[in-house]
């Protein structure tokens, strides 16, 4: 879950679900590629993986706990160390029962959310972990990495993807997901509120380029984005969450989100 906000006044909180964060992620690849961005390739893999990178974490949302601190649900970036290491192999598992390349994605993904996605960001987070929670994360991506390897080789030996693996295409794809994960995850952050301008790295504009891409609030949920990555000159996005209550007590959070209703916000992306 992303708790993106509390009204402290209100006693109330914003919750955006992984599926929904990962369906945020799916609409942005659907629109992505023009002239100056070439398209998904493989696209049908990319799609899926776009709409799957985080479905490890179904289970681990049906089940989440209240943060004593906050009064809402544990939040992506606190929740419980051994729940946390859960959700990449799951995440793995499924992508590569749809197929071995998306699950090699998705198996990089987590690794790189772990090790500073591959350089393009400075947040180490495996170096600030210590003690037993340091141990049970050094094996779950010791194992993320064996099954990278073994996904890599597979789709080595198959004629269509072997191209799909070299590596200069192989990290223009995985960068991909990267910025559909974290441009879905700045709205997750804001939503309800317009949020400050922003720049997004490394966002490849073919094999070989990458640029900076800068987010500029317009109001009204609306952004400009500069150079503009998508096919239509207007993209127009629909965002989901949940506004729940702040609880002093542990409650079942499937029954508020049930009594609570989707919110859906629309957002605007422009030339």
């Amino acid at each position: 879950m992303i708790v993106s906000e509390t009204d402290k006044q209100q006693g109330r909180g914003r919750v955006v679900l992984q599926k929904d964060h990962a369906d945020l992620a799916a609409q942005l690849a659907r629109a992505f590629g023009n002239e100056q961005f070439a398209p998904l390739e493989p696209r049908a893999q990319m799609e899926f993986l776009a709409l799957n990178h985080d479905r490890g974490w179904d289970d681990t949302d049906a089940a989440m706990g209240r943060n004593p601190l906050t009064g809402l649900p544990f939040s992506l970036v606190n929740t419980p160390i051994d729940t946390l290491l859960a959700t990449g192999p799951r995440s793995i598992a499924y992508n590569a029962e749809q197929h071995p390349y998306c699950g090699l994605l998705a198996a990089m993904h987590v690794w790189g959310l772990f090790h500073g996605r591959y350089g393009l960001s400075d947040k180490i987070v495996v170096d600030r972990l210590s003690g037993e929670a340091k141990v049970k994360a050094d094996a779950m991506l010791l194992g993320v990495r064996e099954q990278q390897q073994q996904l890599a080789a597979w789709c080595h030996e198959d004629p269509y993807f072997s191209r799909f693996v070299a590596p200069e295409k192989l990290m223009q794809n995985y960068k991909l997901l990267q910025f559909f994960d974290t441009l879905s995850l700045y709205f997750n952050e804001r939503v309800g509120k317009d949020g400050d301008g922003t720049e997004f790295v490394h966002v490849p504009q073919d094999q070989t380029r990458d640029c900076s891409i800068d987010l500029i609030p317009l109001g009204h949920k609306t952004y400009r984005l500069s150079p503009y990555p998508f096919a239509q000159d207007r993209l127009v996005l629909n965002q989901y969450a949940f506004e729940i209550p702040v609880s002093t007590v542990d409650v079942d959070y499937q029954s508020i989100f049930a009594n609570s209703g989707l919110q859906t916000e629309t957002i605007t992306l422009v030339a």
